[in-house]
């Protein structure tokens, strides 16, 4: 069996990402020297909310006026839709940051390689397939155009949840598989 190097493959999956955010320290870096700071994504989500509550009051309330319904319906539907393309993006960031989550904790709780048993390693292994696997479906996504995001927001939000689930049931595997193998040593 070739010996198994935990960090280098574990590392991999996080050289698969396509989004990348620049430090905290970059950003106000930036703003230091454009004198200009950009608003907090949780701003812009108040924002977002203040103009959906407002254009939903409109077309709840333009029932005598049919026009008025039909286009503050239409500017509602955009203003969601372009909501759900930025949740999108804020849950992908999620399940990079369970996968690093994940991988830290590995690392804390693996120190020496060598003393890993086989059921163990093919445990990793498997996990980390299941990891990659995940890592490449979402590339597909975030490869898409601006446009083909927004306009399937809805359902790269489904699948997106699917991934974060796709993550949990890799991770129940792989913790009963090393439990188990806990458990046989145990028994011996």
């Amino acid at each position: 069996m070739p010996r198994l190097q935990l960090k280098p493959m574990l590392q991999s999956i996080l050289r698969k990402r396509p989004i990348r955010l620049p430090p905290i320290s970059t950003r106000i870096l930036v703003a230091q020297v454009t004198g200009k700071i950009k608003p907090s994504a949780s701003r812009k989500m108040i924002a977002v909310d203040i103009v959906l509550v407002g254009l939903e009051a409109l077309k709840e309330s333009a029932d005598a006026f049919p026009p008025l319904k039909a286009a503050v319906g239409g500017l509602v539907f955009f203003v969601q839709l372009s909501s759900q393309m930025s949740s999108n993006r804020a849950e992908m960031r999620g399940v990079y940051e369970r996968i690093e989550e994940i991988e830290d904790s590995l690392i804390r709780a693996v120190p020496d390689i060598n003393s890993l048993s086989p059921a163990q390693a093919s445990a990793i292994e498997a996990f980390d397939i299941a990891v990659q696997r995940i890592c490449a479906d979402m590339e597909l996504l975030a490869k898409q155009t601006k446009f083909v995001r927004f306009i399937r927001a809805r359902k790269h939000g489904d699948a997106l949840a699917g991934f974060m689930g796709r993550l949990s049931a890799a991770e129940v595997a792989f913790s009963v598989s090393v439990s188990s193998d806990h458990l046989s040593d145990q028994d011996c």
